[in-house]
C-alpha cells in the first residue's frame, strides 16, 4: 500500500544515484523534458534530495523553470515553497525566495577552505591541499598552521573541471558529449570483453 510505496520512495532517495543516472537527469533538464508538475521535484530538489553535489558552477540552477512551475495556479497548489508561517509562495515571491537561497549558496562558496569544506573543491585544489598537509607534517609544522594557512588558498588558483558555458547551446553540446562518451567506453569494454571470451575459448586445453 502506501507504507511500501513511501519505503521505496525513502530507499531510493537515501541511496546516492551514479554518474549515470545523475547524468541522465541532468540531460533531460537541459532538453527541457521534465515537467515539474509531473515529477514532482526541481532540478535542484532532485540534486538535494539524492545527496549529490550543489554547487553554483551548474547554470541548471539558475534556471527557474527547471526548479517549480511557470504557472503561479500550480505554484500554490503544489506548495513549492512556503513561508515561515506555511504559507504557501508564489509568483515573484516565489522568484525571489529561490534567488536568495542561491545567494546564500555563492555566500557559502566563496567562504575560505576549512577541512569540512573540503569536499566541495575542485580535485585539483583538494590534492595540493593533500601535499601542503603532507609538507607540514614532514617539516613538524602543527596541524592549526596548515589549517590556517590553508584556508587563505582561493578557489581560482587550481581549475575546476565542473565549470562550464553558461549558453543554452553549449550545455546540450555538452551533455550530448558526456553521454556519447559513456556510450562509446562502454561499448569498448564490452567489445574487449567478447574479445578476452572469445581468445580464451580458442585456446587449446592444458593437457
Amino acid at each position: 500500500g502506501d507504507i511500501g510505496a513511501l519505503a521505496l520512495v525513502d530507499a531510493i532517495l537515501d541511496s546516492r544515484p551514479p554518474d549515470d543516472v545523475r547524468d541522465v537527469v541532468r540531460s533531460l533538464f537541459v532538453r527541457d523534458l521534465v515537467d515539474v508538475t509531473v515529477s514532482g521535484c526541481g532540478y535542484g530538489d532532485f540534486l538535494l534530495w539524492t545527496g549529490l553535489s550543489v554547487t553554483p558552477l551548474d547554470p541548471m540552477l539558475f534556471d527557474h523553470v527547471s526548479q517549480y512551475p511557470d504557472r503561479e495556479e500550480e505554484q500554490q497548489h503544489g506548495r513549492w515553497a512556503v513561508n515561515e508561517e506555511g504559507d504557501a509562495l508564489s509568483g515573484d515571491v516565489l522568484a525571489a525566495r529561490y534567488d536568495f537561497t542561491l545567494l546564500m549558496l555563492v555566500r557559502a562558496w566563496c567562504r575560505p577552505w576549512t577541512p569540512r569544506s573540503n569536499p566541495s573543491f575542485s580535485g585539483h585544489f583538494r590534492r595540493a591541499i593533500s601535499a601542503l598537509a603532507l609538507c607540514a607534517h614532514r617539516y613538524g609544522v602543527p596541524a592549526d598552521i596548515a589549517v590556517m594557512v590553508n584556508s587563505y588558498l582561493p578557489r581560482e588558483w587550481w581549475p575546476d573541471d565542473r565549470r562550464q558555458c553558461w549558453c543554452h547551446d553549449c550545455q546540450l553540446k555538452n551533455v550530448s558529449d558526456v553521454i556519447r562518451e559513456k556510450v562509446a567506453r562502454r561499448e569498448r569494454r564490452d567489445a574487449e570483453a567478447r574479445e578476452e571470451a572469445t581468445t580464451a575459448g580458442a585456446q587449446p586445453a592444458a593437457r
